[in-house]
């Protein structure tokens, strides 16, 4: 429940946070970039390539990821 205009309405996303309509390829890659740096916004690592979970790693090339990622350009076609 979010208050807005002086009323209360039920909101699926937060005030802050809602989504992101990706209509690009530059767009997506963006957005990507914006996750890659979250851990090190926050203070929890110095370089995107420390977060053991981002998939920072693999956009650099580096075959010892947690997860293996698709190529991005199938995503986007």
């Amino acid at each position: 429940m979010i208050r807005k205009d002086g009323r209360e309405r039920w909101a699926f996303w937060q005030p802050r946070c809602y989504e992101q309509k990706c209509r690009t390829p530059q767009t997506v890659l963006e957005k990507i970039r914006y996750c890659h740096l979250n851990p090190v916004k926050r203070g929890l690592v110095k370089e995107p390539g420390a977060w053991r979970w981002s998939s920072y790693n693999w956009y650099e090339g580096r075959s010892d990821v947690p997860i293996a990622m698709d190529e991005f350009e199938s995503l986007v076609r």
